[in-house]
């Protein structure tokens, strides 16, 4: 998966009810992985912000900062396999 690249969250029978795109993405410095996704559509169960870029940039956590009904447009995961290209 690249920048881009539209996607859907691959779990909970989420596939046909969830739809992204990848906006950005980074690697720290163990090589891995974050992709920062933007959902257009967004199903019952939605994949867990990632922990680890949050508290490696130093930054507040994504409830924190977002909007007043705490759902950001754009949230930082870890690259993993549930997610699958469209």
């Amino acid at each position: 998966m690249k920048v881009g690249d539209l996607i859907c969250y691959n779990c909970a029978g989420m596939r046909k009810k969830t739809l992204g795109v990848i906006m950005s993405e980074w690697f720290d410095t163990d090589r891995n992985r974050y992709l920062m996704i933007r959902w257009a559509i967004r199903g019952k169960y939605m994949p867990r912000w990632s922990y680890e870029y949050y508290n490696r940039k130093n930054r507040a956590n994504p409830w924190m900062e977002g909007p007043q009904n705490g759902v950001k447009e754009y949230l930082w995961y870890d690259d993993k396999d549930y997610f699958t290209k469209v």
